[in-house]
């Protein structure tokens, strides 16, 4: 049993020395996304009832004040 584990553990150590840096993945998706590189040639329009849907929720989004300030209920300042 030790010496299976210890196997398994080898491996993550191996695969976390191979990984990219925190955030660097996402970072590489967040830009090939904005990029549209790979975007589709292929147009699809949204469902009229979603569509009319959609803009009935954004016209309720102004219904509500917009808070002078934001409790994010985590004391952030140092």
């Amino acid at each position: 049993m030790l010496l299976i584990t210890s196997g398994l553990c080898l491996g993550s150590i191996a695969s976390a020395a191979e990984a990219p840096a925190v955030g660097e993945r996402t970072a590489q998706w967040l830009e090939l996304h904005k990029s549209a590189e790979q975007a589709s040639d292929e147009q699809r329009p949204l469902n009229g009832d979603v569509a009319k849907r959609n803009y009935q929720r954004y016209l309720k989004s102004f219904e509500t004040e917009v808070p002078e300030e934001f409790d994010a209920g985590v004391d952030v300042r140092q």
